[in-house]
């Protein structure tokens, strides 16, 4: 709808009092809370000064969206675990922070990934989960994974066995146990699309496209990924198309 724009309306937030069908499903929202929904405007009315009245639009229709994907269950599941997230309106996105789609160089999941693998692992890892370590050159504790809890993630996603990565830099043998400092911002959240699926046997790969919708650029990747026969999966290689 249109916006009232003026120069001296700089902090000017405009409001919309809603005349329309009543609705079981929306809750009573409180000032700053916020509720999903299409909505249907037959008509509206701007106020062009400044008063204290409310701008108001008539609604005809109240649609609120489901959160579905559309994807099977498990297909589901292998990306929303690789780092994407559902938003309001059933779409994908990439999560905030820490994702492995964010690598559009590509990679092949082996020992040598280690650290990105770390990563991840470690930020979707509960507190209680994570270990307190001292680090030469660090005057304060920090948070580690346990050799055994790293391991046993990285061999349910990667299947990547435990002395391969106890050749990495980022174990600790004396504390048994993985660390690697890290951090990062955030940036913008692209959607996460999916172009097609394909199944060759026990082999999916998801035909990715990375959507940056307001900065512009996409990424196709390809997601290759082993079903498990106790219904698990391993990610095998995150790739440019």
């Amino acid at each position: 709808m249109p916006v009232l724009v003026s120069e001296n309306l700089a902090n000017f937030r405009q409001e919309f009092l809603i005349e329309g069908p009543a609705t079981e499903n929306i809750p009573k929202l409180e000032e700053g809370e916020y509720f999903p929904c299409y909505l249907t405007i037959k008509s509206y009315t701007i106020n062009r000064g400044y008063t204290e009245t409310f701008d108001s639009a008539e609604v005809i229709k109240i649609e609120i969206p489901e959160k579905d994907t559309g994807l099977p269950k498990l297909y589901e599941d292998i990306l929303l675990n690789f780092g994407a997230r559902v938003n309001d309106y059933g779409k994908l996105m990439v999560e905030k922070g820490i994702s492995l789609y964010y690598n559009t160089n590509g990679s092949v999941f082996t020992e040598e990934y280690a650290e990105g693998i770390y990563c991840w692992i470690m930020s979707n890892t509960p507190r209680e989960e994570r270990i307190e370590i001292s680090v030469p050159g660090y005057t304060e504790k920090l948070h580690a994974l346990s050799a055994e809890y790293f391991e046993a993630e990285v061999y349910k996603y990667f299947g990547i066995p435990a002395e391969k990565l106890r050749e990495s830099e980022i174990y600790y043998p004396d504390k048994e146990c993985y660390f690697l400092e890290y951090g990062g911002g955030i940036g913008e959240t692209p959607f996460l699309v999916v172009n097609e699926i394909e199944e060759n046997g026990d082999t999916v790969i998801f035909h990715l496209t990375l959507d940056y919708t307001y900065t512009g650029g996409n990424y196709d990747m390809a997601l290759t990924v082993k079903l498990l026969p106790d219904g698990g999966y391993n990610y095998i290689s995150y790739l440019p198309e």
